[in-house]
């Protein structure tokens, strides 16, 4: 762990709110409505059109959201509107997006390369140590070649 964690002297209580906060975070349509809700306050009518969501299902999470104070709600007239806490949490879910995105695009780029240039017989490779087949070459095989119509060609 870093040495300049703010919280590496959490008690035992501090970190099980964190877990309820991560736990909150953990659910699919509630991220869509984060996201929704981190580009400006919007109300249940918006969010729902946001996410594509049913009505049930938007005002479940929101509740959830709101326990977990990760989203809050102010009424006006007969309207209800929701915004983030605080902008830092719709920061964490970009970062982690992005994290995962870059990570999939590796695998994908390795998986391709590797299997698919191996299968074809291709063993040249670039300064880099990646496969010089580009992508587009692979799309015929699927990945992966068969020896016979590997043979064919």
């Amino acid at each position: 762990m870093p040495k300049n964690c703010s919280f590496q002297n959490s008690t035992g209580e501090a970190i099980g709110l964190m877990a309820a906060k991560f736990r909150a975070l953990g659910e699919v349509s509630r991220l869509k409505l984060i996201f929704a809700a981190g580009n400006g306050e919007k109300n249940v009518t918006q969010l729902i059109a946001a996410t594509g969501l049913s009505q049930a299902n938007v005002s479940k999470h929101l509740q959830i959201l709101t326990e977990a104070g990760i989203l809050i709600r102010r009424k006006k007239g007969i309207y209800v509107f929701y915004s983030t806490t605080d902008s830092k949490i719709v920061k964490l879910c970009e970062v982690v997006g992005t994290s995962l995105q870059k990570r999939l695009s590796e695998q994908v780029n390795f998986s391709t390369n590797n299997l698919c240039c191996k299968a074809r017989g291709d063993s040249s490779r670039d300064r880099s140590g990646h496969w010089s087949k580009p992508f587009a070459s692979h799309v015929a095989c699927g990945g992966v070649e068969s020896s016979r119509s590997r043979n064919a060609v």
